[in-house]
């Protein structure tokens, strides 16, 4: 018989190998093909297990978005207290694997209103945690004089625009009346560059 502390060590294994099971076939196909059959396949466990250590599906997108947010926010605490916080922000931004689990979980969002709410606070956490970094970064300056590239500036305005509309799909606004106002304030400001220059 299975003492209490081994049972314990074997149901956060199991918990782990259904997460990671889960984030696997997310990477690979995206959150529809997520099935608790997939999942018991794919980590190799025997039936029903997923609903027995979860509940349903609900559960385990939130335990595993849970999961990458913890590691996430470590992730953000080290670019805060880097020497180069800007540098170290955009690297993390712009990582690729981070993307395509992120681009799924919104797809979640956007269909579980229980998933839509952890999101949202989230991403207010995220971003106050972002602001953070970039006082660090930039202190109090908040004048600008950039000559900026057409295809520069065009890219800037519709990622914003994108990811503007992408989050307001979600529930989430924090920063969007100031990214509007900021952009609005570029469009007035700053000089794109041209043949002349």
């Amino acid at each position: 018989m299975k003492s209490k502390g081994k049972r314990a060590q074997q149901r956060l294994k199991t918990r782990a190998a259904i997460l990671d099971a889960t984030e696997s076939i997310m990477r690979e196909e995206g959150y529809a093909a997520v099935s608790s059959r997939r999942i018991e396949e794919k980590a190799g466990l025997k039936s029903q297990l997923v609903h027995y250590h979860f509940g349903n599906m609900n559960k385990v997108f939130l335990a595993l978005y849970r999961r990458s947010e913890e590691l996430f926010f470590s992730r953000m605490l080290k670019v805060l207290a880097s020497a180069d916080p800007l540098k170290k922000l955009w690297d993390l931004s712009i990582a690729t694997e981070e993307s395509t689990l992120v681009l799924e979980f919104t797809a979640i969002a956007t269909h579980r209103k229980e998933f839509r709410d952890e999101l949202v606070r989230s991403a207010d956490r995220a971003r106050s945690l972002e602001n953070a970094i970039l006082a660090k970064a930039f202190g109090n300056r908040k004048s600008y004089n950039l000559k900026v590239n057409p295809n520069v500036f065009s890219f800037i305005l519709q990622s914003v625009s994108r990811a503007v509309i992408m989050e307001r799909g979600v529930g989430i606004t924090k920063g969007h009346s100031e990214i509007l106002e900021f952009i609005e304030s570029i469009l007035k400001n700053w000089k794109l560059e041209s043949d002349d220059d």
